[in-house]
């Protein structure tokens, strides 16, 4: 039997280190729930907030390419014997394009997901519009600004 030529033996040891390495580190290769933090909002409705990252692809719903990057969504849902029921269209369900990659960022993903987890009771009330607005908690994930201040209501 012929030895390998030295780049692919090069790679024959990477890709059984990359084995190895998966079967110690599972956390570095395994994939992250999507969702951040789910809230109740009364009776049997739920909210999810999630942060992922997509590799982009065809709309076809209106044929429209979307982009690859991190991305933040809200999904509002109903609970009910052991059945979930989608309902898209409310107030406060949708998607927002974080940060536009190229290729997947791992750094990225992780700290846009920690600004959701840093303050989801706040991203909850966003978006259902008790205070501040869409833009601000674009930029706030973005990292660009701080989410607004809530207004300390009158005794």
């Amino acid at each position: 039997m012929k030895p390998l030529p030295s780049k692919r033996r090069e790679a024959a040891f990477c890709l059984c280190d990359l084995i190895l390495d998966r079967k110690t580190r599972k956390d570095v290769y395994m994939p992250q729930d999507r969702t951040v933090h789910t809230k109740h909002l009364g009776d049997n409705r739920y909210r999810d907030l999630q942060v992922y990252y997509e590799k982009g692809g065809m709309n076809y719903r209106d044929y429209s390419q979307k982009p690859k990057g991190i991305y933040f969504a809200s999904h509002c849902y109903k609970k009910s014997d052991g059945f979930i029921t989608w309902s898209t269209g409310q107030k406060g369900d949708g998607y927002i394009k974080v940060v536009e990659l190229a290729n997947y960022s791992a750094k990225q993903l992780r700290l846009v997901r920690e600004r959701v987890e840093a303050a989801p009771e706040q991203i909850h009330d966003i978006l259902d519009g008790c205070y501040g607005s869409i833009p601000e908690l674009t930029a706030y994930l973005k990292g660009e600004a701080a989410l607004p201040v809530v207004k300390a209501e009158a005794a």
